[in-house]
């Protein structure tokens, strides 16, 4: 049996040998320092698991706002300044000729303008045809035009532009189809006139 401590003045009564209190081993403290040991790593762990949740919300609000999409989800606006269509499959310069230009163009002017643009690294853009250009005309949307003036375009497209749009489509030896985006009319006027006109590129996403 192991020897049992008595109380001092107990001991001295009795003439006994007083045995010390036994303090705990080397063992016991090596087992705290392994526990702060652990502990360490433990929070260590814990820092790198939040600094990486950090970076995930940094990169998803990068790419937040990168992409924008429109309120009915149709469309998805990007930071290099097109608009995809997820509807047709066609991507519209988010600016037309007038927005970005800030002056009209005639017919001919236009597809140079066209021709010339690099914009979201394609170098592909044409003037679309009335077709395509009908399916982006929603009279129950609201954009604003160069004056002010409501154009039934989602608003994911920059504001301030045109309000007459140049088709691909010509008439005859002097004109080409337009199509008026305030109230959807589809008309012809000759290739050399301005006016309030311009030209919004398109091209298809997966060409």
């Amino acid at each position: 049996m192991g020897e049992v401590c008595q109380d001092d003045d107990n001991a001295a009564s009795h003439g006994s040998k007083v045995v010390p209190s036994r303090l705990p081993s080397r063992g016991f403290g090596n087992h705290l320092g392994t526990i702060g040991y652990n502990t360490k790593l433990h929070i260590e762990d814990i820092m790198k698991c939040f600094s990486l949740a950090l970076l995930c919300v940094f990169a998803f609000c990068d790419h937040a706002q990168a992409e924008q999409l429109s309120e009915d989800l149709r469309y998805i606006s990007s930071v290099d300044s097109v608009v995809e269509d997820t509807k047709t499959g066609l991507m519209w310069t988010q600016k037309d000729s007038y927005a970005d230009l800030g002056h009209s163009l005639n017919w001919n002017e236009s597809r140079d303008y066209v021709d010339s643009l690099s914009t979201g690294g394609h170098s592909d853009w044409r003037l679309p045809t009335v077709n395509e250009l009908k399916t982006i005309y929603e009279p129950s949307k609201s954009n604003t035009d160069l004056y002010g003036g409501k154009l039934g375009l989602d608003p994911v497209f920059a504001k301030s532009g045109s309000y007459n749009f140049w088709t691909s489509e010509t008439a005859g030896d002097c004109c080409a189809v337009t199509m008026t985006f305030d109230y959807g009319h589809v008309t012809e006027n000759h290739r050399d006139f301005s006016g309030s006109f311009g030209v919004r590129a398109v091209r298809k996403m997966d060409d």
